[in-house]
C-alpha cells in the first residue's frame, strides 16, 4: 500500500509539473509583434500602414498580429492596396493540443494495462487523463485569451510598378 500511495504521489506531482510546464505554448514561442518585409521593384516606393507613413521600400514593417491592417505602397502616380488579414495559426493550436492529448493517450494505455493491479491502473490512469485534459483546456485558454495564436496574412508583400 505504502508503494502504491509514493507511486501515486510521484505520478501527481510529474502530471502537475508537465502541465504547468507546457502551458501557453503560444505564449512561449510566438512573438508579439510579427515582421513584415515589403518589397518594390523599382526600390523607393513609399509604404503607408493605414494612412501613416512608415517609410520606403524595401522595409520590414513590425506590426501586431492582432488586428488586420491596409497597406498602401506608393511610386509616382502609382498605388497598390493591400490588406493584411489576422488569422489563427493552426500551428500553435495544435502545439498547444499536442502535450495534453499525449498525456491522456497515455492514461487510456494505463487503463487497458493488465501488469499491474486494477488499483494502480484506475489511479495512473485517471490521474494522467485529467492531466491531459487539464493541460490542453489551460494552453487553449491562455493562448486563446492572449491572442498569440494569431498571425498576418500575407506574411510579405512584393510589388512591381510599371
Amino acid at each position: 500500500m505504502r508503494r502504491l500511495l509514493r507511486n501515486l504521489i510521484v505520478t501527481s506531482f510529474s502530471c502537475a509539473f508537465l502541465t504547468l510546464s507546457l502551458a501557453g505554448c503560444a505564449v512561449l514561442f510566438s512573438p508579439t509583434r510579427q515582421p513584415i518585409p515589403v518589397a518594390s521593384t523599382p526600390e523607393g516606393a513609399q509604404v503607408f500602414v493605414d494612412d501613416v507613413l512608415a517609410g520606403a521600400t524595401p522595409i520590414t514593417l513590425e506590426l501586431d498580429a492582432d488586428h488586420s491592417y491596409e497597406i498602401v505602397v506608393r511610386h509616382l502616380a502609382q498605388e497598390r492596396r493591400i490588406t493584411l488579414q489576422t488569422g489563427v495559426n493552426g500551428t500553435m493550436v495544435a502545439l498547444d493540443l499536442a502535450p495534453g492529448l499525449a498525456l491522456a493517450g497515455l492514461g487510456v494505455l494505463a487503463l487497458s494495462d493488465d501488469q499491474n493491479p486494477e488499483e494502480w491502473n484506475q489511479l495512473i490512469g485517471g490521474s494522467l487523463i485529467l492531466a491531459g485534459v487539464g493541460s490542453a483546456a489551460l494552453n487553449l485558454a491562455i493562448d486563446g485569451s492572449t491572442g498569440r495564436w494569431r498571425r498576418l496574412s500575407p506574411g510579405e508583400i512584393m510589388v512591381v510598378f510599371d
